[in-house]
């Protein structure tokens, strides 16, 4: 899967994902990686605190270039129109209040119908319906070679540790 992986130089510019889809794979070297989907240049991406909804890319780059951030980005050829991305992630306010995971909205922008999926299977159906242009790497550890099998009780787990160590009250009204 990772053998035509492209990788880009720190100071990457993604002008040339310029009207397409991506989905961004975030620390996939961790178990579990975190998701996020871009379409003409704006970023979305449901958090365990908050949604990022229409955010520039270009603030999202400068974040990856100045933390460093391990990343895959994976162009695809699907067609969707921005409002209809926009409309799907609008309907999650954080995954922790929606008590869901990041690839949910994610699924329901591809018009994928079934929610149990995990990274792995979402991966697996894009490339068998040839859904993948071109794979990117950015700042991957050297060592790295495939995203780690993880289960949905292993995100569960990462939801306690990240509600455990959390500074906010998720809770507050």
């Amino acid at each position: 899967m990772w053998d035509d992986l492209i990788q880009l130089n720190q100071e990457f510019s993604l002008d040339f994902l310029k009207s397409k889809m991506v989905l961004w794979i975030w620390n996939p070297h961790q178990k579990p990686p975190h998701i996020g989907l871009s379409i003409d240049k704006k970023y979305f991406s449901l958090r365990f605190n908050k949604l990022e909804h229409s955010v520039e890319i270009e603030h999202v780059t400068k974040k990856v270039t100045r933390s460093q951030i391990p990343l895959i980005l994976i162009e695809l050829n699907l067609t969707r129109s921005e409002k209809f991305i926009e409309n799907t992630f609008s309907k999650y306010k954080s995954c922790y209040e929606n008590e869901c995971s990041c690839l949910l909205p994610i699924l329901q922008s591809l018009k994928v119908e079934e929610e149990k999926f995990l990274l792995r299977d979402l991966l697996k159906l894009l490339q068998e319906r040839n859904n993948i242009v071109r794979k990117f790497s950015i700042n991957l550890p050297h060592h790295w070679s495939d995203i780690p099998v993880y289960s949905s009780q292993d995100v569960q787990e990462n939801w306690k540790n990240i509600y455990k160590n959390a500074e906010v009250d998720y809770t507050a009204g």
